[in-house]
């Protein structure tokens, strides 16, 4: 419970304080549908839904691998998965290159 909290915590910091590079009503780059993609996984992250939330990105990473913020929520869906030592390894694939 507490670990989903701070996932939902960091989630809703993240929309409300966007980077300065990433305060444009979309994504550049991504597509009208893609982006509405994007907007739903991060639905399904703010609602606990991780392994739903993951298959929308990946099928967005697999379109266009530079997506950050796909990357972004897909760690936090790794984190959301376990608590295991290797969904936080998983995770940090996403967030650092």
């Amino acid at each position: 419970m507490g670990r989903n909290l701070l996932l939902i915590s960091l989630a809703l910091l993240f929309w409300a304080f966007p980077p300065i590079s990433a305060q444009q009503e979309s994504q550049p780059g991504l597509s009208p549908e893609l982006q509405g993609k994007l907007e739903r996984a991060k639905g399904m992250v703010l609602q606990g839904n991780f392994n739903a939330a993951a298959v929308v990105l990946g099928e967005i990473l697999a379109q266009d691998a530079n997506a950050g913020e796909a990357h972004f929520f897909l760690g936090l869906t790794a984190i959301g998965e376990s608590r295991k030592k290797e969904a936080r390894e998983k995770a940090a694939g996403h967030f650092l290159d």
